[in-house]
């Protein structure tokens, strides 16, 4: 099963926050013999503060499943292009387009996640083409035109 930040938002907050809120219940037994005010104030602040930390660790995280798919598609008939070449201007990460024109790039945990990333498409007998989109997205469509001759 592959971690990812779907799974720690879902799972893994909801889990930390009620293993915290056990623990005060559990292991501090004073709190048992004050008023139920002063329990609820104490497990509220020990989720809240859970519920922090949690979120900085995610943010931290950064982009290690953010993923851009689409397909890269012919401009005159739109069928999809098989062998295009798409990159991220400034960055390393690159993938191929395939048969049917569909393409999936991950980018890779190197930073913070970025807003927003500009694609580079290449394919011989095209025009290239460059468009920007905001990771994660699915669906991107990029159209080439041929070149003439």
């Amino acid at each position: 099963m592959e971690f990812t930040s779907e799974f720690a938002r879902q799972v893994l907050v909801p889990f930390i926050v009620g293993v915290a809120v056990f623990m005060v219940q559990q292991f501090v037994p004073k709190l048992k013999a004050k008023s139920i005010a002063t329990r609820l104030g104490v497990a509220f602040l020990v989720f809240v503060l859970a519920a922090a930390a949690t979120y900085v660790t995610l943010k931290k995280g950064t982009n290690e499943d953010l993923t851009i798919a689409g397909a890269i598609i012919d401009e005159s008939d739109h069928s999809g292009i098989s062998g295009a070449e798409i990159s991220i201007v400034g960055r390393t990460e690159t993938c191929t387009s395939e048969d049917n024109g569909n393409f999936k790039l991950k980018l890779g945990a190197n930073g913070e996640s970025p807003d927003q990333v500009r694609l580079r498409v290449q394919k011989v007998g095209y025009l290239p083409k460059e468009e920007s989109v905001t990771p994660p997205t699915h669906g991107v469509e990029l159209q080439l035109r041929k070149r003439r001759e």
